[in-house]
């Protein structure tokens, strides 16, 4: 097996610590039948096992998709891959944390360290890998600069990852440089786990575009903490008596500023699981049992 210890001497400092794997991103949008789609979860704060029950942790990588990986020190002396599944947009119960936390509560590593952190896309027998970790990479960075003097130290740590990578997943292994793959390839649905979420009483809403996902967002702030109107760094609003958002502004990425002046709190609140299962399957269309209440107030009047 390839050796990597050429870089994990110089890398890889010890976590004392683990950090809150709690993730509240919101407004993430997965794909369904080649449809983007937005999403707002009540609730993230999900516990330990309530998370291990969404399934995401995989020993290898079976299906097609997108997932985070670790590698670590087994108990046996040697290194070991460790994935979690992306199956929800917004990272939840997938960061690199969930896998640290993993393998210090199963007791799968004798140390509190990981050594080599990224994100893997598989299709088919093709996997690309990364480096891509805001938890654990900079950090990697720093010290291999200490170490060596060297800035460009990614395409150095690929040379030896790779060759560990190939001879544990077979096929065909290729270190990818560009952005994270989160935003080059899309999070497909899975709607046992959005369901399993429904079960713990932590409902998902989905919407067909990202501004109403935005202004729903701001209406359940308002709600929750029952203010009239909350500022956030890219969003703000007003909430006028329970049933209209106003003034809405917001900063886009690119630093433009976007405004609204009103909108119904009816008109952005999306659909439920269930709402959005019965959207799916029909095309988008109306289900026969609302045609046929619609038609019945059609003849009334």
């Amino acid at each position: 097996m390839a050796s990597l210890e050429p870089i994990f001497s110089r890398v890889s400092p010890e976590t004392h610590d683990i950090q809150d794997t709690r993730v509240g991103q919101q407004c993430q949008s997965f794909r369904h039948k080649g449809i983007d789609y937005y999403t707002h979860f009540a609730n993230t704060d999900l516990n330990y096992d309530e998370w291990i029950s969404l399934e995401t942790i995989r020993e290898l990588p079976e299906k097609d998709g997108l997932y985070n990986y670790i590698i670590y020190r087994a108990n046996d002396g040697g290194y070991a891959l460790l994935f979690a599944k992306h199956n929800l947009p917004n990272e939840l119960a997938s960061k690199h944390n969930f896998l640290y936390t993993y393998i210090q509560r199963n007791q799968l590593t004798p140390e509190m360290r990981v050594y080599m952190a990224g994100e893997l896309h598989k299709s088919g027998d093709t996997y690309k890998i990364n480096f891509q970790s805001g938890t654990y990479i900079p950090s990697y960075k720093e010290k291999w600069m200490e170490k060596t003097g060297e800035e460009s130290s990614e395409k150095d740590w690929a040379k030896v990852v790779v060759p560990f990578m190939k001879d544990i997943l077979g096929g065909d292994v290729e270190y990818d440089e560009g952005s994270s793959f989160l935003k080059r390839y899309p999070v497909l649905y899975h709607p046992e786990t959005y369901r399993k979420l429904e079960t713990m009483r932590k409902p998902v809403r989905f919407f067909k575009d990202k501004l109403s996902c935005q202004l729903y967002k701001l209406y359940s702030l308002y709600i929750s903490k029952g203010a009239k109107a909350i500022p956030t760094f890219s969003l703000r609003a007003k909430l006028d008596n329970g049933k209209r958002l106003s003034n809405y502004v917001e900063r886009k990425p690119d630093g433009t500023m976007g405004f609204i002046d009103s909108v119904n709190v009816v008109d952005i609140k999306g659909f439920s699981l269930d709402e959005f299962q019965d959207r799916i399957r029909s095309g988008g269309r109306k289900t026969r049992r609302r045609r046929k209440r619609h038609n019945k107030m059609s003849r009334r009047k």
